[in-house]
């Protein structure tokens, strides 16, 4: 065991250094929440469940132009909370809910191709319950 003397003279353990950080220390839950990183909708797990908690908008600058993108704020059923790019085509199914008032869950079936083969989307699923 590992001994260690701080700076008031009292001596700890290196077990309670540890769980003194561990106390201390963001969790992952709370720094997913609190982060402004958003991901591109092929990021998500297939098949996995995610209430839609909010759609926001966030703004960046591509040469010289100033762009903005719709983002949902997504959480799973464990707490995982994740920001997502949502495609235009999610956008305008969304119009038809209150997002701030229904309970809404979407899934992701990953990327499909249309009947003809010619052009590829990102199939998912919602539900309001």
């Amino acid at each position: 065991m590992i001994i260690n003397q701080s700076s008031s003279g009292k001596y700890t353990s290196e077990k309670q250094l540890q769980h003194k950080m561990d106390q201390s220390f963001i969790t992952n839950e709370k720094f997913q929440a609190s982060s402004e990183r958003v991901e591109t909708w092929a990021s998500l797990p297939l098949r996995t469940i995610y209430r839609i908690t909010a759609i926001k908008t966030k703004t960046f600058e591509n040469n010289g132009v100033e762009n903005k993108s719709k983002y949902a704020v997504l959480s799973s059923r464990e707490g995982e909370v994740r920001h997502v790019f949502i495609t235009s085509v999610i956008e305008k199914e969304l119009e038809k809910y209150n997002v701030d008032a229904d309970e809404l869950y979407i899934q992701s079936f990953g990327l499909r191709k249309n009947a003809n083969g010619t052009r590829s989307y990102y199939d998912f699923d919602l539900v309001k319950c």
